[in-house]
């Protein structure tokens, strides 16, 4: 979460971290916060990311575009969610803003990226390394080929 683990606004070559001062004005902020805008922009760079809620889907998306197969079975090691009391909820709500914002826009970009890789993988497509190697300023070909395996199959 940002307000207790600022990793993806603050980098670790920034001596230290916001005040508790800070945190309270850019939580305030909400939608308008450059500490949101800014970890909204670095997720977005990122080549892959999971989320815990959805850890069956970021694993996939992991083997994807990593090309390693993954089988890990999180849904038999994960437990029902208990319900969060109310009280809370609201704490968490008024403390927490920038972190359900950025959950948001996290899960916009989850979704596009996981319908990308379903949509591939029905294409006959067994993993693509392209993304990871875009942000890493590898150059490659825009198809699949050395970085984007394809199962060859006639009927695709």
């Amino acid at each position: 979460m940002m307000s207790t683990d600022t990793r993806l606004i603050f980098r670790h070559e920034d001596v230290r971290g916001p005040t508790k001062e800070q945190s309270h004005e850019q939580n305030a902020l909400g939608e308008d916060s450059m500490w949101l805008s800014l970890a909204y922009e670095r997720l977005k760079s990122f080549p892959f990311f999971g989320l815990f809620h959805r850890l069956e889907d970021s694993f996939e998306l992991f083997g994807f575009h990593f090309c390693f197969p993954v089988n890990n079975g999180t849904k038999q090691r994960l437990k029902e969610d208990k319900p969060v009391d109310e009280s809370l909820k609201d704490i968490l709500e008024e403390y927490f803003v920038l972190d359900y914002l950025l959950l948001e826009k996290a899960e916009i970009i989850f979704d596009e990226l996981v319908a990308d890789m379903r949509k591939k993988k029905e294409k006959g497509m067994l993993c693509d390394m392209r993304r990871v190697l875009n942000v890493l300023n590898i150059s490659h070909d825009d198809e699949p080929g050395e970085f984007g395996i394809m199962c060859v199959d006639d009927e695709l």
